[in-house]
């Protein structure tokens, strides 16, 4: 009878421990709309790493896939938007016309930029923190350095550029996600030796993002707002 009553204590102790569970489990699976509770400085960072290939457009060049790496840090205020700096880089290469001869020139570059990013999926669908899938166009605007080509054109050179694109992020836990980032560049042509006129950039990168400090967001709380005659009628 003892050891009966004993069982039925674990069980009832174990059923207790899953419901508990579930509850925290689906208070995190819900979908969330509206307003959000705002979370400290510390809380809804994330760093990324990435790397894939990167090519220049530009009529008076051919252009050639070359490798790139991307570094990113960067923090949601809300479900929504975010701020990110990044680093880009550090080389390209593509097929030069001189006279009748053609060449493969190759340069070094770094793009140091911040971004605006916009979580245009949960503006849609409404915020989940188990979501797999999330969507983010941002606009990106920075610095280009050149340096080092092996034409020598140019030895050296500073512009400004701008541009779009669409971070894709896949959930693994809520501390990784996986990401692929494809994006576009528009920056004047003497960024990599071209006589003036603008140059596109083409960029598709897969890597990794660690989230860091608190990684949800929560419903803020209801304000209820008395009616007109409120004091008249207390």
């Amino acid at each position: 009878m003892k050891t009966r009553k004993q069982l039925k204590h674990i069980i009832l102790l174990i059923v207790v421990m899953s419901q508990a569970a579930a509850v925290t489990a689906q208070h995190h699976d819900r979908t969330y709309r509206g307003s959000y509770a705002t979370n400290r400085f510390i809380d809804n960072w994330f760093i990324s790493a990435s790397a894939g290939a990167s090519a220049f457009f530009d009529g008076g060049y051919t252009p050639v896939c070359s490798p790139g790496v991307t570094l990113n840090a960067g923090k949601w205020f809300t479900p929504d938007i975010a701020i990110k700096g990044s680093y880009q880089g550090p080389m390209i290469s593509e097929y030069a016309r001189q006279g009748q001869t053609v060449y493969k020139r190759t340069q070094g570059y770094t793009y140091i930029n911040i971004g605006l990013m916009w979580n245009i999926t949960n503006t849609v669908l409404g915020y989940s923190q188990t979501r797999f899938y999330n969507l983010v166009p941002y606009f990106h605007s920075g610095m280009m350095f050149s340096y080092g080509a092996s034409d020598n054109n140019p030895k050296r050179d500073i512009e400004l550029a701008s541009g779009f694109g669409l971070y894709n992020t896949m959930r693994i836990n809520n501390r990784i996600n996986l990401v692929l980032d494809i994006r576009g560049i528009i920056v004047k042509g003497d960024a990599h030796g071209a006589k003036g006129g603008l140059s596109g950039m083409g960029m598709a990168e897969f890597g990794i993002a660690i989230n860091l400090g608190k990684t949800y967001w929560e419903k803020a709380p209801g304000i209820i707002i008395p009616p007109k005659n409120y004091r008249n009628n207390r």
